[in-house]
C-alpha cells in the first residue's frame, strides 16, 4: 500500500516543560505510521506527520490523552466577543 503522509497540528493543553514535549514526541514516534513529531509546550501544540494507511488519527489523539494531556477537539465552538455581539465559529471534525 502506498504511503499517504498527512501533516496535522493539534492544540494540546497540559504541557508545562521540555520533559512534557519529549514525553509526547517519544510516545508518538513509537506508533507504527507516525513519521515525525514536534511538540511545543510554549505554543501548546503538537505538529506531526503520519501515514493514514498505517495509523488512525484517533489512535494518535488517544495516545496523547492517555498521558493526561488534552487535545482540543475540532467541532468545538469558539466564541469571540465583538463589542456586545458574540461571534461563534464551528470547527470541522477531525480527519
Amino acid at each position: 500500500m502506498e504511503e499517504k503522509p498527512i501533516t496535522k497540528t493539534f492544540s494540546v493543553s497540559g504541557m508545562t516543560c521540555v520533559n512534557c514535549e519529549n514525553r509526547i514526541e517519544n510516545k508518538l514516534k513509537k506508533l507504527n505510521g507516525v513519521i515525525s513529531v514536534t511538540a511545543s509546550y510554549t505554543r501548546s501544540q503538537v505538529i506531526f506527520i503520519y501515514d493514514a494507511n498505517r495509523v488512525k488519527l484517533s489512535t494518535i489523539v488517544e495516545t496523547i490523552e492517555k498521558m493526561d494531556y488534552h487535545v482540543k477537539r475540532a467541532g468545538a465552538m469558539l466564541v469571540f466577543s465583538l463589542g456586545t455581539v458574540p461571534l461563534m465559529f464551528g470547527l470541522g471534525a477531525l480527519s
